[in-house]
């Protein structure tokens, strides 16, 4: 079979594409293949911050759920968060920043 961790020319994973093309069964599938869930592509991005800035809810839940890193930072020293936040004025998503002071928390409700 495929390397679950093969990496692209901008050293993007399965993982990666999946993420930014919001295909939440793929994500869950690669994640049950032992992908690397804080795998870093070109700009120390991971799949939650291509998620997140996607606004891509679904698939930001299941990869926090999968433990991964919320408060990791790209090479702009943007944490996934920070972009979710970013992506409201492109997509007319919504992000609500939750009670909770948990970043997981916050993340996890972003919502369309």
């Amino acid at each position: 079979g495929a390397e679950v961790d093969a990496r692209s020319h901008d050293d993007a994973t399965p993982l990666h594409c999946a993420a930014i093309g919001g295909h939440q069964l793929v994500v869950k599938h690669l994640l049950k293949s032992k992908a690397d869930v804080n795998a870093r592509m070109k700009g120390e991005m991971t799949p939650l911050h291509l998620a997140a800035f996607n606004a891509s809810q679904p698939v930001v839940q299941t990869l926090v759920e999968m433990g991964a890193n919320v408060e990791a930072k790209d090479s702009s020293l943007r944490t996934p968060l920070h972009l979710a936040s970013g992506s409201i004025s492109d997509n007319g998503s919504r992000f609500a920043l939750g009670q909770n002071d948990s970043k997981k928390a916050e993340l996890a409700q972003l919502i369309n």
